[in-house]
This record gives C-alpha cells, structure tokens and sequence, in this order.
C-alpha cells in the first residue's frame, strides 16, 4: 500500500483509489501514517500471487486512521 500526494492533480486510473482532504493542512501527516508499516499491517486485504497486496475501497474505509486534530 502506497499513498501519494496528488500535487499535480493528475487523473487516476481504476486500479488506484483517490482520498480527498477537506483540510489540506493535515494531508501530508495522514499520507506519512498511512505509509507507515503500522498502518499497512491494520489493514485489511487480499494477498494475490506473487505476494501482491490489495486493499479494496471498502476495506481501506476501515484503516483507522488518528485524528490529527487531538494531540
């Protein structure tokens, strides 16, 4: 699992799925924690051949993610 900032905005195919920030602000540090391997071990997936994970739109909604508006 890979998460990129989409700075250029440039259009993603269907084999990627999109997140949308209503606050920029915290984009990059939720980005940073969902690259982590904390994360990528919270989610739930598919192991394809090859070792290929997968994380379906459904699965990704249930990534608990931290709030970054507590401290």
């Amino acid at each position: 699992m890979r998460a990129v900032l989409n700075e250029a905005g440039a259009l993603a195919p269907n084999t990627l799925h999109c997140v949308y920030f209503r606050e920029k602000s915290y984009a990059k540090a939720v980005l940073a924690y969902l690259n982590s391997s904390v994360a990528t071990e919270l989610a739930q997936h598919r192991i394809y051949g090859g070792g290929m994970r997968k994380v379906e739109p459904r699965e990704a909604e249930k990534i608990p993610v931290p709030d970054p508006h507590t401290r």
